[in-house]
């Protein structure tokens, strides 16, 4: 039996209210040449069943049950048994549109390494994507476009591992597998998508093609789960942050706007973990005095701190990083009442408002 194209790996924990919406649009592509490999990370509700009930349905799909791993692991159970020419990730709660696999498809032209398309972000209730324009660009891996290069990094296009095409040797010949770590204060690395992005693309020799067609929905938003700031989040914004410096200097476009974009980053990564430590009202002095001596006495955020303009960032970025330049502790943890203070009135008003 011939190889498929494309292989389309998903890990599948606990999911089984969004899997059929994933799984229902994955089927209705229109490029048909795919293996649909699910990865059962140890699900405790009816996520594994719901798996073996689509593969009865159709061939193309192949059920991998394991004991609970993560989503790194379940990535790479899929990565170890995929046999398409290209790969692609989903998660098992989001979807897709009809012609997602054929748009990134046609980007994969002759010496493209990686296709880069675009997603919307939705809420769980949402049912349509919005394609917009179709419009492709390939940069061929040059210091000439090392700027196009850190433009498309300042705005995320290599974050997130959904959206994308890989190619299969690539991953195959240098081994490359998301990653599984623990810091030393028991979080777990939680940007393995954006670290596995980087190490492919240290790997990459012709050229990137960059889709501007949306094809790929996910869920923001689940019972506002989602949006709470990681405990290790810092710690891993600086891992990544370590990892584009080595990728980008490794493809040859580590020039001073690719230095530039990856210090806002990590810039706005001590802003965003200073807002979590300020607004934990339940946290312990001690404690978050240990979360911010951790950000204010990192060398690499004081150099950046002392290097940046603070008009590249918001209004509340830049009070923070103000903050952590004058490295008063105090101060930060007073700002933080103050700004959970101010924000419980304005519920309140909105509140009376209403009624």
């Amino acid at each position: 039996m011939p190889s498929p194209t494309v292989s389309i790996i998903i890990p599948v924990y606990n999911i089984e209210k969004y899997l059929p919406r994933c799984l229902d649009s994955i089927l209705r592509q229109d490029f048909k040449d795919f293996e649909l490999i699910l990865v059962d990370d140890g699900s405790k509700d009816s996520s594994g069943a719901m798996c073996e009930e689509y593969a009865g349905r159709d061939s193309r799909i192949r059920v991998i049950h394991q004991a609970n791993g993560g989503i790194s692991s379940g990535r790479n159970a899929g990565i170890d048994v995929a046999k398409g020419k290209y790969i692609t990730f989903m998660d098992g709660d989001d979807w897709v549109a009809d012609d997602c696999l054929s748009s990134l498809l046609f980007s994969m032209t002759e010496g493209v390494d990686l296709v880069v398309s675009k997603s919307q972000k939705c809420l769980e209730s949402e049912t349509t994507i919005y394609p917009k324009s179709s419009e492709v660009s390939v940069l061929a891996i040059s210091t000439l476009n090392a700027s196009a290069f850190a433009e498309r990094l300042a705005h995320y296009w290599f974050d997130y591992i959904h959206s994308k095409l890989f190619r299969a040797d690539i991953i195959r010949e240098n081994s490359l597998r998301f990653l599984k770590m623990k810091f030393s204060d028991g979080s777990v690395f939680f940007m393995e998508d954006t670290f596995f992005v980087m190490d492919y693309l240290a790997y990459c020799r012709n050229g990137i093609a960059f889709n501007d067609r949306v094809v790929y929905a996910y869920v923001k938003f689940r019972n506002g789960a989602l949006t709470m700031i990681p405990r290790g989040y810092f710690n891993d914004s600086m891992t990544v942050c370590n990892k584009m410096i080595e990728s980008m200097s490794r493809l040859g476009v580590l020039n001073e706007d690719m230095e530039n974009a990856i210090r806002q980053r990590r810039l706005k990564a001590a802003s965003r973990e200073t807002r979590r430590v300020m607004r934990q009202l339940r946290m312990p002095f001690s404690q978050k005095r240990r979360l911010l001596l951790n950000v204010i006495e990192n060398e690499r955020i004081s150099e950046d701190i002392s290097a940046c303009s603070f008009d590249l960032f918001s209004k509340e970025d830049a009070r923070r990083l103000v903050l952590l330049r004058e490295k008063s502790i105090n101060r930060i943890i007073i700002a933080g009442i103050w700004e959970r203070l101010a924000s419980a009135m304005k519920r309140r008003l909105c509140l009376s408002m209403g009624r």
